[in-house]
């Protein structure tokens, strides 16, 4: 459960990192594109044409090579927050090869 801080705001549990990455997300068989704008070992945050629902269950695939299920968690101004649901040792072996490639 995340630490609510003074002013009510709730901490995160994992450090982000800005990107600017390809991904492609699919769900119920229907593939849209979009990018990614900030990626942490919990989830990542994408923006995309589709149209998600909060707790959707969605296949991202990002960079072209690190693909993950996710749960839609919220939706704003034309972004969406995604929970990673896999292995949190495999997610991050994957994002540590994700970010050794970034310049």
């Amino acid at each position: 459960m995340p630490v609510r801080m003074k002013d009510n705001r709730y901490a995160r549990k994992h450090s982000r990192k800005a990107v600017t990455l390809p991904v492609i997300l699919t769900v119920n068989g229907v593939v849209h594109p979009g990018t990614a704008f900030d990626i942490s070992l919990g989830g990542v945050r994408v923006k995309s044409n589709a149209i998600f629902k909060n707790d959707d269950n969605v296949s991202v695939t990002i960079n072209g090579t690190f693909k993950q299920s996710v749960k839609v968690v919220w939706n704003a101004q034309g972004f969406s927050g995604l929970d990673f649901m896999g292995d949190p040792d495999e997610i991050k072996k994957e994002l540590a090869r994700i970010s050794a490639n970034l310049n």
